[in-house]
């Protein structure tokens, strides 16, 4: 009698979660099995200019519009030497602001402001459209052509943030300005288009819906509860420790509870404080430290390298002291967003953050072979 053949044992499957980000509000599905999926696409680098053409060297100032900011070099004999100068970009992103014009008193949150005329249907726009001025800076980390903050030493990290932390203050004196954004582009994948190592700064005259909707969130949390939702947060996450990577003096680094890319990091102040250009330059300087590890992990999980970081302060009209408490975001780009993330503004990540916290964990274990082995334990306290 032939009996058939047994059927193989289903593989142990694991089950795909829901989770709100309690930061944002924002939903993130989280679907491990996805990171199996296979993978007929690879990545490939754009072409950038070549040191000698690149308009962001030293020697190649005339090639930028004049700068707005210098940082000189205080180990060159050189008095125009310089470590990082700041420019407007060539290409910005928003027009430039007349800082001599009346207030549009339409313009309020969520980009809402004066439209073109349009069809009118129900006492709204239906093609609503308006003008958006600002400012569109170009940070320039380093004189040399370098790819990679991590070749930075600390020092110089802190002039940088030095240097945010001064055209930030800059344009909260701009009439009209209401919002103000920094960021880090790196690679083609993150969408750099220059290799030179370099950060922007865009300042605009309304606020984005969703920074408004964070700061009305911040705002209900701490009116219901008296305390800060940020720093709520912050000790739920050292009470667990499951999802925490990094300790420094004045701040914690963990991978969000319902982060929306893998290996996404967040750092938050230990202590808090609503905005970082107010921050003490010894607090700058152990960000410096940190952001230096951070983004050599990053840089090692992915080759090529592409990341973004974002840094979120409070905005001039948003929330208030009290409940806004500033943050930074750091997170490779080893995923697209596809047709479900489009079609509906929830986000599906293949990596759980209690996994990537192991991950990063390991990393910072290896920096420090003398180090034993970093348990969630380690971060609770």
């Amino acid at each position: 009698m032939i009996m058939p053949a047994a059927a193989p044992a289903p593989a142990q499957r694991t089950a795909s979660e829901l989770r709100r980000d309690p930061l944002t509000g924002m939903r993130v599905i989280f679907a491990p099995e996805r990171g199996a999926r296979p993978q007929d696409f690879r990545q490939t680098e754009t072409t950038h200019w070549k040191a000698d053409g690149c308009p962001f060297c030293a020697g190649h100032e005339d090639a930028t519009p004049p700068a707005a900011l210098v940082i000189a070099d205080p180990d060159s004999p050189d008095p125009d030497a310089w470590r990082v100068r700041v420019v407007g970009n060539k290409f910005p992103a928003v027009s430039p602001i007349d800082p001599f014009a009346e207030p549009d008193p339409a313009l309020g949150s969520g980009w809402r402001g004066a439209s073109r005329r349009g069809e009118a249907s129900k006492g709204y726009e239906l093609f609503e459209a308006r003008s958006l001025a600002g400012g569109h800076e170009v940070i320039i980390e380093s004189p040399y052509h370098l790819s990679s903050l991590c070749q930075l030493d600390t020092d110089h990290i802190t002039d940088l943030f030095r240097a945010y932390a001064a055209r930030i203050r800059y344009w909260q004196t701009v009439r009209g300005v209401e919002y103000i954004s920094i960021f880090k582009n790196v690679g083609a994948a993150a969408g750099a288009s220059l290799l030179h190592s370099h950060s922007q700064l865009i300042a605009t005259e309304a606020i984005p819906k969703q920074v408004q909707a964070i700061g009305d969130r911040l705002a209900h949390h701490w009116a219901s509860s008296g305390c800060c939702l940020q720093c709520d947060i912050l000790r739920g996450e050292l009470s667990e420790g499951r999802r925490v990577i990094a300790k420094s003096d004045h701040f914690v680094a963990y991978c969000p509870f319902a982060g929306r890319v893998p290996y996404l990091i967040r750092v938050v102040p230990r202590v808090h404080a609503d905005r970082f250009e107010e921050a003490a330059d010894e607090v700058l300087a152990d960000l410096a430290q940190l952001t230096h590890r951070l983004v050599g992990w990053l840089e090692r999980i992915q080759q090529p390298s592409a990341y973004n970081y974002t840094l979120h302060t409070r905005p001039l009209t948003a929330a208030c002291s009290e409940s806004f408490h500033w943050w930074m975001e750091l997170f490779p780009r080893t995923t697209t967003f596809a047709g479900f993330e489009w079609a509906s503004d929830c986000f599906i990540n293949p990596l759980l953050p209690e996994t990537a916290a192991r991950h990063f964990r390991e990393l910072a274990r290896r920096d420090d072979p003398l180090q034993q082995r970093m348990t969630p334990h380690d971060f609770s306290r």
